[in-house]
């Protein structure tokens, strides 16, 4: 329960008006936790430490932007942050460095698939599409990141949600419904929707709303 969470992290009421968009927990039980306006919040609940990371004037080593939509921690523990306009920020295991990626989109999640030999991470943004690179966890200092363009799907420059399931890349949009982008058994992810769902009035069975 988040609510019991907050309040054991948040003794000194710092954050009472804390607006969260995302929280994960990691392999060692910690959360991370992104917000709307008070940036990253890292707490240990063996021992009720909170870290808060914020943009710091001057610091490109710090949060780009303290406004968040989304937070995801890899299987090697690495976070990964999608800001609102910043792009996608990276901070290594055991790291207080944070490194910008897409800087000037607002992104607004992040999903990782693996592959046989390198894996691929995905970018959602609100504007500007699917964006991915090749994720090789021996060498993240080599992201390249390029528009994933995919066919027969109008509206998805608004892609507001990506998640990753057991056969297919699942893509929530501003107002053209949910796509699903098959994933091949190399990692690839093919460019035609393999599924299709939005809002029809004459079906009762369709998605009450695109968006």
């Amino acid at each position: 329960d988040f609510g019991e969470v907050h309040e054991r992290f948040d003794l000194d009421k710092k954050f009472n008006n804390l607006h969260v968009v995302s929280v994960v927990q990691d392999k060692g039980g910690d959360f991370w936790i992104a917000s709307q306006g008070l940036g990253l919040i890292y707490f240990t609940p063996s021992n009720n430490n909170c870290i808060n990371y914020r943009k710091k004037t001057n610091d490109v080593n710090s949060l780009p932007s303290d406004v968040l939509s989304d937070v995801m921690v890899d299987r090697d523990q690495n976070v990964w942050v999608s800001t609102v306009n910043k792009g996608i920020v990276k901070m290594r295991k055991q790291s207080v460095d944070f490194d910008n990626y897409l800087d000037g989109i607002s992104s607004t999640g992040v999903a990782l698939i693996p592959g046989k030999e390198t894996s691929t991470l995905f970018v959602a943004t609100n504007g500007a599409g699917l964006w991915r690179s090749l994720f090789d966890v021996n060498d993240l200092s080599h992201l390249n990141f390029k528009p994933h363009a995919f066919q027969h799907a109008p509206g998805f420059e608004n892609t507001l949600e990506v998640a990753v399931g057991k056969e297919n890349l699942w893509l929530g949009s501003l107002n053209a419904g949910i796509v699903g982008l098959p994933i091949h058994q190399d990692g690839v992810v093919q460019n035609t929707p393999g599924y299709s769902y939005r809002n029809d009035e004459h079906n009762a069975n369709s998605l009450s709303h695109n968006f």
